[in-house]
């Protein structure tokens, strides 16, 4: 029966174990990246969905939350018309203001054909345009006929008697008008102190003066009195009262009047050269005329718009804008009687939106509110800040005014940023990984042709040394088989000994250095150092090496003076590292039958220097002599061997604390230059006291 032939397996070499390996990371990697990704955008449209649903649902809430707002003010301006026919002053006591906390607050104005009610009476900084204009006042036949005697005859004295008589005859109602051309002819006639008692009876007096309010006329009746007499002290005083009254709307009185007015009270003070107190009472007063100053024109607009007939007849909402601020009205018309609830910006935004969006803007993270105002103004927005790119749900609201758009945003990081930037991350780590991974592959790459290359030599080392043991094992067997069938003389017997006995030194060598080798290798090489005679010894192993080159027809010629310094060396393996030098100088110079070897002292130490004139080291070559293994191009051409020698020379020479170098040019010379020290490390030393022995590092 035929023997069975066993299937002839394939072996993958490293290159292919090192693709598989690539392979099994790459494509798991690749798949595990590419689930990751799409994980990330499934997870990111889910988000993305849930936050539309949230935005909806804000935005529904928002939008709810306004109409009940405008419904509210319009209850409250349908409540208010109902508190009597005419609306009546008494009446205007009942009715309930909310109570905003913050200035700028709503604003009533009740209009007849004959008056203008303004709840609450400061809201405004002026009477509205629309307010019934005043009837210009009749002066007594007396009154009249005093006036004529001081502006007309410039009579001050007795224009005052005529004003005094006139005084004890007026009625109450008359005494304002009376006191101020009274006060008035005395500030004329230079009696400064008279006049101003008197304006301080006209300032207490009530009721008014013509057309003016009483108290008016006195307050600025002083200031005058004051800036022309260069009071300035009390010329500041009176002139912040005066600013502070006008602010706080203390009279009722016409637009151009009441900025004449506050110029004049604003010019006094500049010329008082106030203190730094007053100045600072200044600037508060002028920031709460600019906040009254918008509310009192946004009423205005508001009743310009309404009486226009802009809206429907008898209820309507208006939403105006001024200056990019939104305003809001409510308002009731019967006939020729009106009311205007007014809700100016101010009170808007920082009253009524915040608490409208108040559920809507914090119930859910993320989103915020924006309303835009029938005419496409911002009538508010949250101040969260916002994200380019971002979701927006809108709801609309339409009513008398217009279209409200109600906006409901994302804010802060929005989805697509977030899931985007865990995109990124595993679009990074699927790159750092297959980088890794390159990296990885390459140092392997390294490695396995390291490896190879170092198989590779292992076997030309063992195809050499085979080689090498070969040779004169064959010498000393064919010898052997001689002498045992026996030789025709005496004389050639000996001659075979002799060969027999050199072979076998040469075998033992070889073997040796073949064992200090792996010893150094191992790191377990012991070196026994001493101190010895340096020309002595030198000379000793020159003269072996010449017996060997003379064995090959070569020759060494050598220079060694007898004054060189002793060296503490391990006299063995020292000598070995020098056979090699001189036997690779012998083997690799085939047209030369001289080795030059020569020692000089040098500072520190001595320098041993071998020289041929043979092959040379190609350029390529050098920097790998002293690599275990390595042979040269030209070395391996010409002969064999194991590629061991210079390693064992450089790792000989490094545990002695020593050098070695070369220079060669290729196909001329080489010379090789040993440095051994006189004195070594004081670590050898230590050691080398201690026990003679050191361990190749």
């Amino acid at each position: 029966m035929p023997p069975t032939r066993r299937p002839r397996v394939r072996r993958l070499n490293g290159v292919s174990r090192l693709w598989l390996l690539a392979l099994a990371v790459l494509v798991p990697g690749t798949v595990l990246a590419a689930i990751g990704v799409r994980s990330v955008q499934q997870e990111r449209a889910a988000a993305v969905q849930a936050l539309r649903e949230r935005l909806d649902a804000t935005a529904d809430r928002a939008r709810a939350g306004l109409e009940r707002e405008l419904a509210r003010w319009d209850a409250f301006a349908a409540d208010a018309a109902r508190l009597g026919p005419t609306w009546a002053e008494p009446a205007l006591g009942q009715v309930d203001l909310p109570r905003s906390g913050t200035r700028g607050g709503p604003v009533l104005i009740f209009q007849s054909r004959d008056r203008l009610i303004t709840v609450p009476t400061d809201a405004v900084l002026y009477d509205p345009p629309s307010a019934p204009a005043a009837a210009p006042p009749v002066l007594p036949e007396a009154l009249r006929a005093a006036e004529a005697i001081e502006l007309g005859d410039g009579n001050y004295a007795a224009a005052i008697g005529a004003y005094r008589a006139l005084l004890r005859a007026v009625a109450r109602e008359g005494r304002p008008a009376v006191l101020h051309r009274l006060a008035r002819a005395h500030a004329k006639a230079g009696r400064t102190d008279d006049a101003l008692r008197l304006f301080e009876q006209l300032e207490t007096a009530g009721g008014s003066s013509g057309s003016l309010p009483a108290a008016l006329v006195a307050r600025v009746g002083k200031c005058e009195l004051f800036a022309s007499a260069r009071r300035d002290a009390e010329l500041t005083r009176c002139s912040l009262d005066l600013l502070e009254s006008l602010v706080a709307g203390r009279w009722r009185l016409e637009k151009p009047r009441c900025e004449f007015y506050l110029s004049a009270a604003r010019a006094w003070l500049d010329s008082s050269a106030p203190d730094a107190a007053t100045q600072r009472n200044r600037l508060r007063l002028e920031t709460s005329e600019r906040e009254k100053r918008a509310v009192t024109e946004e009423t205005a607009a508001a009743i310009d718009i309404w009486r226009s007939a802009a809206v429907p007849p008898g209820a309507g909402r208006l939403a105006g804008e001024k200056d990019g601020r939104v305003w809001l009205a409510f308002g009731r018309a019967e006939g020729p009687a009106s009311l205007v609830v007014v809700l100016p910006s101010a009170y808007l935004h920082s009253a009524v939106w915040p608490r409208v969006f108040a559920e809507a803007d914090t119930r859910d993270s993320g989103v915020a509110v924006l309303l835009e105002a029938p005419r496409g103004a911002e009538a508010y927005d949250n101040p969260a800040p916002r994200t380019e790119g971002a979701p927006v749900s809108t709801r609309s609201l339409r009513d008398t005014s217009g279209v409200w758009q109600v906006h409901a945003r994302a804010v802060g990081q929005d989805a697509n940023g977030t899931f985007a930037a865990r995109q990124r991350f595993y679009v990074a780590t699927l790159i750092v990984m297959l980088a890794a991974l390159l990296i990885g592959m390459l140092l392997t790459t390294r490695m396995v042709k390291r490896e190879m290359e170092v198989a590779r030599l292992k076997s030309q080392f063992v195809s050499a040394v085979s080689h090498d043991l070969r040779t004169p094992l064959a010498s000393i067997r064919q010898l052997a088989e001689l002498l045992d069938r026996g030789v025709p003389s005496t004389e050639r017997s000996r001659e075979y000994f002799k060969v027999i006995l050199r072979e076998s030194e040469r075998l033992s060598a070889f073997v040796d250095r073949v064992l200090d080798f792996a010893r150094m290798e191992e790191g377990r090489q012991e070196y026994q150092f001493a101190d010895v005679d340096t020309a002595t010894w030198l000379r000793g192993v020159l003269r072996d090496a010449q017996a060997s080159a003379e064995a090959v027809g070569k020759r060494i010629e050598a220079v060694v003076p007898d004054d060189l310094p002793p060296v503490s060396i391990d006299a063995h393996a020292l000598a070995t590292a020098v056979q090699n030098l001189v036997d690779n100088a012998v083997k690799y110079s085939p047209e030369s039958d001289t080795v030059w070897v020569s020692v000089d002292a040098a500072p520190g130490g001595i320098v041993l220097r071998v020289r041929d004139q043979g092959i040379g080291i190609d350029a390529e070559d050098q920097e790998h002599v002293f690599e275990r293994f390595h042979r040269g191009r030209r070395a391996a051409a010409e002969t064999t061997g194991a590629g061991l020698g210079l390693s064992l020379v450089k790792q000989v020479v490094d545990a002695h604390g020593g050098t070695v170098e070369f220079e060669s040019e290729p196909g001329a010379s080489t010379t090789f230059a040993v440095f051994i020290p006189t004195a070594r490390s004081s670590e050898i030393k230590s050691n080398a006291n201690a026990s003679r022995s050191v361990t190749s590092a």
